[in-house]
């Protein structure tokens, strides 16, 4: 018994305030929801810029006047400039470069990390409830008018 009456005295003058305990889980999935979102557009949509080195074959002009092309069997190195989109590479596009493949791999799993996070965020957001906090969730009052 003296246990428990040593245990109240403690908690009335230690009060737990669990509202602000809320506050920070809510600002931390906010904080998530927003961050995750940022980066799955970043690195999901954000286009990159890559040089591509390509082998093409050296065409000769041939015929009265050079009017006629033949390739020969010498090559030489084209250098172009390619504007990748990581989210592209699931559509196949007729302006995305075969090149790009390579190159966005890994931006494409940051950019999953990414959403996961905001996912994350928005459920513990949801959990916490911040909707209601906020007044964009919740039962709304029904106004009923009576005719005479």
């Amino acid at each position: 018994m003296v246990l428990v009456a040593e245990r109240l005295e403690h908690e009335a003058r230690h009060p737990i305030d669990r509202r602000a305990r809320l506050v920070v889980v809510r600002w931390v999935a906010a904080l998530a929801a927003v961050s995750g979102l940022a980066l799955a557009l970043l690195f999901g949509v954000g286009p990159i810029r890559i040089t591509v080195h390509d082998r093409v074959a050296v065409t000769q002009a041939t015929g009265e006047e050079g009017t006629g092309l033949t390739l020969t069997t010498q090559t030489q190195t084209e250098t172009r400039r390619v504007t990748c989109v990581p989210f592209f590479r699931y559509d196949d596009s007729s302006n995305q470069d075969g090149a790009c493949t390579t190159r966005v791999g890994g931006r494409l799993h940051v950019a999953e990390i990414g959403l996961l996070v905001f996912l994350a965020g928005c459920a513990t957001w949801i959990a916490s409830g911040g909707d209601r906090a906020l007044g964009l969730s919740g039962r709304r009052a029904f106004i009923l008018s009576q005719q005479p």
